[in-house]
């Protein structure tokens, strides 16, 4: 699978994924937002979904995100964030509602779109690559 999640365990524990072994661990919460900005700035296309443990629509739309990332694996970071530990970032981009997915092209955030749609997925992939 080609989804990584970049998410924090109650000890604060963050492990950063980049391609398939792991290329760093941030041991404290505040670390989060270097590994972050390192993330954004050495991968050209990123796609992001936040999500909520134990919301019905971010837990339909997971498979479908996995396969879509599987499929876009050559071209586009596909990474999986819970929006409960990092509301900061989430709200930084503009969500408050989820799940929320954010296309990001050379650091910055191109588009983005709150709601389980495979579609609406495809479609912003499309045009992140293009």
């Amino acid at each position: 699978m080609n989804i990584f999640n970049l998410n924090t365990a109650k000890s604060a524990v963050l492990a950063l994924f980049l391609g398939s072994s792991l290329q760093g661990v941030v041991h404290s919460f505040g670390e989060f937002h270097n590994a972050w900005n390192t993330l954004i700035t050495s991968q050209p296309l990123i796609a992001v979904k936040f999500y909520l443990p134990g919301c019905p629509p971010c837990g339909a739309i997971a498979p479908v995100f996995h396969r879509l990332s599987e499929e876009f694996a050559s071209k586009v970071l596909c990474v999986e964030i819970n929006a409960r530990e990092h509301k900061g970032l989430a709200g930084q981009l503009g969500f408050s509602r989820f799940p929320s997915f954010a296309y990001i092209k050379n650091g910055q955030k191109i588009a983005g779109h709150t709601g389980a749609s495979e579609g609406q997925i495809r479609s912003n992939l499309m045009s992140l690559i293009s």
